[in-house]
């Protein structure tokens, strides 16, 4: 089981299609755990409604604090952080769990996935095509169609979220 962190600050709807894709693209039971800056658009409300499990400060506390805050309720074996900007793709975590395997008796050590952005801005790290820039206008079915078929081989380095590493090396 993966606990997967995810740090919002009024952020809805964005949030709503994050949890989203998680559930359905998921082939285990992972924790999700939100921590919410301040909420006051709704979202404390929404994640109580959704049985999400969460952490909240009444203002925005940034981004490093909201991930540790959330981070130590983490019970699976390994904490992955995500922006609740992004979606995951089919066959996320089982590219994770492959990719685990090769590091199994390391530590430390920290995975990245590779986001997939709208605009080209030279950033190498990314996959380019554009599915939508609002949570309103997001190509949900063909995304989850094409995604998968742009992944990018391993390499090295990891700029960010998504991010994942051992539980044990996260603050407690």
């Amino acid at each position: 089981m993966f606990s997967i962190v995810i740090p919002t600050w009024n952020n809805l709807p964005c949030l709503r299609l994050c949890v989203e894709a998680l559930r359905r693209h998921s082939t285990g039971p992972d924790q999700i755990i939100v921590h919410v800056n301040d909420g006051s658009d709704g979202t404390r409300d929404w994640v109580r409604q959704q049985g999400i499990e969460h952490t909240a400060s009444d203002d925005n506390v940034g981004i490093c604090y909201a991930v540790n805050q959330a981070a130590a309720r983490a019970r699976g074996d390994h904490v992955l952080y995500v922006n609740d900007d992004m979606v995951a793709a089919p066959g996320w975590d089982v590219a994770l769990r492959r990719a685990l395997e090769r590091v199994r008796g390391h530590s430390p050590f920290m995975l990245s996935g590779t986001m997939v952005e709208a605009i080209a801005t030279g950033n190498p790290c990314v996959v380019v095509a554009d599915y939508g820039r609002d949570p309103g206008r997001v190509g949900r079915d063909s995304f989850s169609r094409e995604a998968p078929g742009r992944a990018r081989g391993e390499w090295g380095g990891a700029p960010g979220p998504p991010a994942r590493g051992p539980r044990a090396d996260w603050p407690r």
